[in-house]
């Protein structure tokens, strides 16, 4: 996949230094945190520190996560959005995941951000399917989701360390196969 993905509006790009703060403070928010299973809450400022050590170490193989940091134009961080191999036996080829700070809620950042890695997956990964997994409480992701093309498969729980328990979770699935014919 490519390094950075440019849409209209903003730039899915690696991580970097200067988003520290944007980071501690967008993650640390508990709505955020808690539509997510992997984002604790709260989240310190030491916290994003490793976040973004770690991904300036990993290198995003094709075996591995593909994250980026949603930027605007003006190359402050807004959120972040994530492709990650499922080595689970699932038959979903690649996981979709997401957030965005909630001051940038309903105004579309997160449908562009979407269709634009969805767009670079399928030129450079060539994934027949992707998944992500919504928890039900969250009816704004899962219709997203649905414009995006996912269809719901299921019904599964998922722990979520903001919350600190198993949280009910709707399982969609975006065939691509029709796209390697």
């Amino acid at each position: 996949m490519r390094k950075i993905i440019e849409t209209e509006r903003l730039i899915l790009r690696p991580f970097e230094t200067s988003d520290l703060t944007a980071l501690t403070r967008y993650a640390g928010e508990y709505d955020v945190a808690k539509a997510t299973a992997q984002l604790p809450h709260p989240y310190t400022e030491a916290e994003a520190q490793a976040w973004l050590d770690y991904n300036q170490h990993s290198s995003g193989g094709p075996t591995e996560s593909h994250i980026y940091a949603i930027a605007t134009r003006e190359n402050s961080l807004i959120g972040c959005i994530s492709l990650t191999a499922k080595g689970d036996g699932s038959q979903a080829d690649w996981e979709l995941g997401y957030w965005l700070g909630q001051p940038h809620w309903r105004k579309g950042y997160m449908r562009e951000a979407s269709e634009a890695l969805l767009d670079d997956a399928k030129q450079h990964l060539a994934p027949t399917q992707l998944c992500a997994c919504v928890f039900t409480d969250n009816p704004r992701s899962a219709d997203l989701l649905r414009h995006l093309g996912f269809t719901s498969c299921g019904q599964s729980t998922e722990f979520s360390l903001a919350r600190g328990h198993e949280v009910d979770a709707q399982v969609l699935t975006l065939s691509l196969e029709a796209h390697h014919a």
